[in-house]
């Protein structure tokens, strides 16, 4: 189990984003956590697209972990007017991997009442040589698939600004990277509960 609390500020196009993963399980002794900062800007927002561009800031705190930081760039389009509503991101890590990463997901969105919605989506990722070297011990490969994702959501609104979720989600490493031996499960099923508010 882990836990991931995170909070954005949104002033006009500007956001800024602050993640957090900590493991609540013996399991991960040694993994003493991960904060993300999150710089964003948006480029274009229609009724049929959206773009996005920032920077993202790893960070790996504690003793207990000795990652190093490093730092990506990206840019994220959001198709708004299409079914299964796609969004097209590409990442470039400009510190530690000096490789760029590739994810192209798709959704679909159901309201089921006033107050519950619904979404349905996968996505597939695509890393250059140097990001599957660097994240997976991978050196067969100038480029390849790495990951394939399924996933159903729900959220049910309990005030105007306080909603709770849940999530089910089905991950799996492509064979291109799957047999480096750095994670202990190839594919896994896994979920989560979440609770969010949103200040006025």
């Amino acid at each position: 189990m882990v836990v991931q609390p995170s909070v954005t500020i949104a002033k006009g196009p500007f956001s800024l984003n602050v993640w957090g993963n900590w493991n609540a399980s013996e399991n991960a002794a040694n993994d003493t956590g991960e904060i993300d900062y999150t710089a964003a800007y948006t480029l274009l927002d229609t009724d049929d697209v959206t773009m996005d561009v920032g920077m993202i800031f790893y960070t790996f705190p504690g003793n207990g972990n000795s990652a190093p930081h490093t730092e990506e760039v990206f840019a994220s389009t959001t198709f708004n007017s299409i079914l299964f509503t796609p969004v097209a991101s590409i990442y470039y890590d400009v510190d530690q991997v000096d490789g760029f990463y590739g994810n192209l997901a798709i959704s679909q969105g159901v309201e089921i009442s006033d107050a519950m919605t619904a979404e349905i989506g996968g996505s597939i990722g695509y890393g250059t040589k140097n990001f599957n070297q660097y994240y997976f011990g991978n050196n067969t490969h100038n480029g390849a698939v790495n990951d394939y994702n399924v996933y159903v959501s729900t959220e049910y609104a309990l005030t105007e600004n306080l909603t709770l979720g849940a999530l089910l989600q089905y991950s799996a490493l492509d064979s291109g990277v799957d047999d480096s031996g750095n994670y202990d499960a190839n594919d896994l099923i896994w979920g989560g509960i979440n609770l969010s508010y949103k200040f006025m």
